[in-house]
């Protein structure tokens, strides 16, 4: 479990997260709400998590509501994925490994909620998406930061 996380953004107003759903064209799930709400980004502690599939992933930084244009603001890094490979509908990033690969959450349909590992390098070999380079890794964000753990 996160017991903390160091380098946060300042508390997002409600209007400064409804502004970013806006610009991201999205609704965040409760959960994911909460932890804007409470924590709003970072560098977590513990960031070792276990994704099915593909073993052991360091969480390096969760991104928030920044306002600015800036590394790890919500709007900024989805931008700066979406240029380097176009993510589906309702998909967004929320993080990244210190490799790069990414942390998305699905906010909308059935999986609504959920995160996934998006191991862009194709590192691992194999996956649980028809996509071959995306893991599922919890049911919310809640689970997801239930599950980081110390080495």
């Amino acid at each position: 479990m996160i017991d903390r996380i160091e380098n946060t953004f300042a508390s997002p107003s409600s209007v400064q997260i409804e502004q970013c759903e806006h610009q991201l064209g999205v609704s965040f799930p409760d959960s994911y709400r909460e932890f804007l709400c409470s924590t709003n980004g970072g560098n977590p502690f513990p960031k070792l998590i276990n994704v099915a599939n593909a073993g052991d992933v360091l969480i390096d930084f969760l991104y928030g509501v920044s306002g600015n244009d800036q590394p790890g603001d919500l709007i900024f890094e989805q931008r700066k994925a979406q240029e380097l490979d176009p993510l589906p509908d309702g998909l967004i990033v929320i993080g990244h490994d210190p490799g790069g690969n990414r942390f998305l959450l699905e906010t909308c349909g059935e999986k609504c909620g959920c995160i996934f590992y998006w191991d862009s390098a194709s590192f691992f070999p194999r996956s649980s998406t028809e996509e071959g380079n995306t893991y599922f890794v919890a049911e919310s964000m809640e689970d997801f930061l239930e599950m980081a753990r110390y080495a």
